[in-house]
């Protein structure tokens, strides 16, 4: 249980950070929260106080599209379930690398649709193969678990194990507050960060582990 906690905090972490990056170096696009796009578009008809490109509208599909192609290669692939998992993470790193060397020669746009391409991709495989972990790119339903245990807690019902809900919370805090802060410093070229950790990841973490998270997360 607990390296699954670590490697849920590490994937919020990651969400986080490319999240929070992402809004600040690229001008206010959310590369992993559609949500705070679809609300930024509707801002923007509110010329007086925010200038949202109505362009960011291409960033839905293309997130669904990511999502789409994502999932068709997890459902028609014969290999390993972990295998395919570690074959998603490494095209998410080097979509992440990608964008640090774009800044002077794409758009915010054209660089924030890589990155909303990357974090399609995380969505898909949290959904489709770690499936039994808790969301790790949007925070709500996660806080909301936790007021619901706090209220288990306090009533002494139903109590369950509060690790698993505090650690992807904490992780994309964790990311959120550590990506502004490197962001301000080295611009576009932070998304190094969160691809390194992937790689890290990719290279580090035997199979037998990936094999265990993947078991118990689809059951296999």
């Amino acid at each position: 249980m607990k390296k699954i906690n670590t490697i849920a905090f590490i994937f919020s972490f990651i969400a986080g950070y490319v999240d929070t990056a992402g809004f600040i170096a690229l001008s206010g696009i959310f590369t992993a929260h559609v949500t705070g796009n679809l609300v930024l578009v509707g801002a923007s008809f509110n010329n007086s106080h925010y200038e949202t490109n109505i362009l960011q509208l291409i960033l839905i599909p293309i997130f669904f599209t990511s999502v789409f192609l994502t999932s068709i290669y997890f459902k028609i692939s014969k290999t390993e379930t972990y295998y395919k998992l570690k074959i998603a993470l490494l095209v998410q790193a080097c979509l992440l690398l990608i964008m640090c060397f774009l800044q002077n020669q794409f758009s915010f746009l054209a660089i924030g649709t890589i990155g909303v391409i990357a974090m399609g991709i995380q969505n898909a495989y949290m959904k489709i193969i770690l499936n039994k972990l808790l969301p790790t790119t949007v925070m709500t339903g996660n806080v909301t678990l936790l007021a619901i245990e706090a209220s288990n807690r306090f009533l002494k019902q139903n109590v369950s194990n509060v690790l698993r809900i505090i650690s992807p919370i904490l992780g994309f805090l964790s990311g959120a507050i550590i990506g502004a802060i490197i962001v301000h410093f080295i611009g576009i070229k932070s998304f190094l960060i969160p691809s390194v950790i992937i790689l890290l990841m990719i290279l580090i973490t035997k199979n037998n582990i990936w094999r265990e998270l993947v078991l118990k997360s689809v059951g296999e």
